[in-house]
């Protein structure tokens, strides 16, 4: 199995709520509901000081169905993965994307996230709103689908 990193964070980008959850290896240790310039900001700190080491987010994809609803949007959510992706790279932290439905289907399907087996207060992000709990969750699809299985990052 590869081996995770000591500090590393997944992200929920979006345009106005954001979720971000903090991981020392497998181990998710904070988890919390913040906005776009309050993360970027943070992630500049923690890159700068070189104790990020790999920051996992989800992808923005642009769907046909929503085209209509697109129209004249200036797509924050691509803006601040870009944000994102441009101070990692600055700072040589690797980052990995994964679509929404990958990590969002793990939990839906797999019994072992849902309570009684793991109860909602078991997870960090709880009590933190959705955008919290969907950075964990995609935290722990890289921890234990991709890791897991030995693809490493």
């Amino acid at each position: 199995m590869s081996k995770l990193p000591e500090w590393w964070v997944s992200i929920d980008p979006g345009d106005k709520n954001v979720g971000l959850s903090a991981w020392v290896g497998p181990v998710c240790v904070a988890s919390v509901h913040t906005d776009p310039d309050t993360c970027v900001d943070w992630v500049v700190r923690e890159a700068a000081n070189r104790r990020l080491k790999l920051l996992v987010y989800e992808a923005f994809n642009l769907r046909g169905e929503l085209m209509a609803q697109q129209q004249g949007s200036e797509f924050l959510t691509s803006q601040m993965i870009g944000a994102l992706r441009h101070v990692c790279r600055r700072a040589g932290v690797p980052t990995k994307s994964f679509r929404p439905a990958d990590h969002k289907g793990l939990m839906n399907r797999n019994i072992e996230f849902k309570p009684p087996r793991r109860p909602h207060n078991e997870w960090v992000s709880h009590g933190h709103g959705g955008h919290a709990k969907d950075s964990e969750n995609l935290g722990e699809y890289f921890v234990r689908t991709i890791l897991l299985k030995g693809r490493g990052y």
